[in-house]
């Protein structure tokens, strides 16, 4: 069977708070997390290609991204798969 996890970099279990906002804030539960990205358990979907800048609390300042994936989640509410819109030599001094 061909292997359909398409992401080309490594998550780690990330289960802290986090608040995305754009035109909308809402606050969510950190799923997963790795250089390309964050999945986040969310009460509302967030339409897909959407602009969004995630606040991870650690990472000293609200970090750029888009929803590449929103779907129901298995105990309700919905996953958002956030692509970050950062070089990834970027991303690391946001999160020190």
């Amino acid at each position: 069977m061909a292997n359909k996890n398409k992401r080309t970099h490594a998550r780690f279990p990330f289960g802290t708070l986090v608040r995305i906002s754009k035109r909308i804030e809402v606050d969510g539960t950190g799923i997963d997390l790795g250089v390309g990205g964050v999945a986040v358990h969310v009460a509302v979907p967030i339409s897909e290609g959407s602009p969004v800048e995630v606040d991870l609390f650690a990472a000293g300042a609200p970090v750029p991204g888009v929803v590449r994936q929103s779907v129901p989640h298995p105990d309700g509410g919905f996953r958002l798969g956030i692509e970050w819109r950062l070089d990834n030599g970027e991303l690391a001094p946001k999160m020190t």
